[in-house]
């Protein structure tokens, strides 16, 4: 664990799916993590493109074409498909996980993480190899609220995660 929580940056290209009780949406997301900054732009839906939503302590503020807003504390916007990537960075930072298992996860051996407060629980799945996360679900209670699926992960640098120092345990 030590060597997902040294991570400082990381650049994530992922896939994230949103379960909300009437409907099930889809975003392709693009995010940059710097320590507790985070900027997510928008790849798809095609009407949706080119938003940028920049994540910060207590602070959200979204950019589209030079106008911007702020949508105040990001905590306030609960589970949602843009602060997926910074709550990852920010357990695999500051939490310690309640589960650590093997499990395969599409033909790939994987390290599972489960993280729980209250009645949220969030799973990252981590390839065994590199130590690079490949997918995500959060949930509450039990139900799954969103899934993200990492297309790409770059820790910024030519090495991956299983070369940080540290140990997995």
């Amino acid at each position: 664990m030590d060597r997902l929580a040294a991570l400082e940056s990381f650049k994530t290209e992922m896939t994230v799916t949103a379960e909300y009780p009437s409907r099930v949406v889809s975003f392709r997301l693009e995010a940059s993590v710097e320590g507790d900054g985070c900027v997510v732009r928008v790849l798809e839906p095609a009407e949706l493109e080119g938003i940028n939503v920049t994540i910060g302590a207590g602070e959200c503020v979204v950019e589209y074409d030079g106008a911007s807003f702020e949508a105040g504390d990001p905590s306030a916007l609960d589970i949602a498909p843009v602060t997926a990537a910074a709550e990852i960075a920010r357990l695999f930072r500051n939490a310690s996980p309640r589960e650590i298992g093997a499990e395969k996860r599409a033909g790939t051996d994987c390290v599972l993480l489960v993280y729980s407060s209250g009645t949220d629980e969030t799973r990252v799945w981590v390839t065994l190899d590199t130590l690079t996360p490949t997918a995500a679900e959060f949930l509450r209670d039990g139900e799954r609220r969103l899934t993200c699926e990492f297309d790409t992960f770059n820790t910024g640098g030519s090495e991956n995660l299983a070369d940080i120092s540290g140990d997995i345990s």
